[in-house]
């Protein structure tokens, strides 16, 4: 309730989930790199443009880790590889700082158009604030692209599954380290319920609605834009991490 009137949940027709599309992995000069990096650039970048022209909203992920964790061969804080690549962060965006709690909004989308969550396994659903946002957010097909796909991608799905939500991958934007693995991978979630889609037949889409009821159009002029500095995340439980260069919550 807000000033006497009942808040109406709202449900989105389409939210994207980003999965690490970080430096380590679609730079070919990363720690980890996708099979064929370079070319994961042109496919990515048509979802990220298809995303921003029809107000999509995105839940990315940031893998992180510290130099004394058991296998830190990538997304080490303070790293450049750990970065974001750039044209994946938007400038309406919020950072939510890991911390094992389940003190998060799911209204969070009322504001932002991007929420990016630490990650410290290949099961984003191990940070509690993710899992509460993604399970109660309501959202009528989730997609998701990013890497690893014979990994992360793969429990995620799986994950979102589980919960009873609509998935659709974006095959030919998921990048992998593993050809046939990630083959296997994609066979196996798509045997479990969810759809393939290529990013020729999401740039088709339209969003049928821009959800007024009074939600916010998602205009990058209407926020101070706000950039995530990778390199500020200071060690903590679950990637956890403050700076003043970064807007966060929880």
């Amino acid at each position: 309730m807000q000033n006497g009137k009942k808040t109406v949940r709202l449900t989105y027709p389409y939210a994207l989930i980003d999965l690490n599309t970080q430096g380590d992995f679609f730079s070919p000069d990363g720690a980890t790199p996708v099979v064929f990096a370079e070319g994961m650039r042109p496919p990515l970048r048509r979802v990220i443009a298809w995303m921003k022209r029809n107000h999509v909203p995105v839940v990315s992920t940031m893998q992180t880790f510290r130099c004394r964790d058991v296998q830190p061969d990538r997304c080490i804080a303070g790293t450049p590889g750990q970065s974001k690549v750039d044209y994946t962060v938007l400038p309406n965006h919020i950072f939510v700082a890991g911390d094992n709690t389940l003190a998060i909004s799911t209204d969070l989308f009322r504001q932002y158009q991007q929420v990016i969550f630490p990650q410290r396994s290949q099961d984003l659903f191990a940070n509690p604030k993710a899992d509460r946002f993604l399970t109660q957010v309501r959202v009528d097909e989730f997609l998701v692209f990013g890497a690893v796909c014979e990994q992360d991608v793969k429990t995620v799905v799986l994950g979102l599954l589980a919960r009873a939500k609509k998935v659709s991958v974006i095959t030919d934007a998921c990048g992998c380290w593993n050809q046939m693995e990630a083959d296997l991978a994609t066979r196996q979630v798509q045997a479990k319920g969810a759809n393939i889609l290529t990013v020729d037949e999401l740039v088709q889409r339209r969003v049928r609605t821009r959800w007024s009821n009074g939600q916010p159009r998602f205009v990058a002029e209407q926020k101070t834009p706000t950039i995530v500095e990778p390199h500020f995340l200071q060690p903590g439980t679950n990637g956890s991490g403050s700076s003043d260069a970064m807007r966060q919550t929880g």
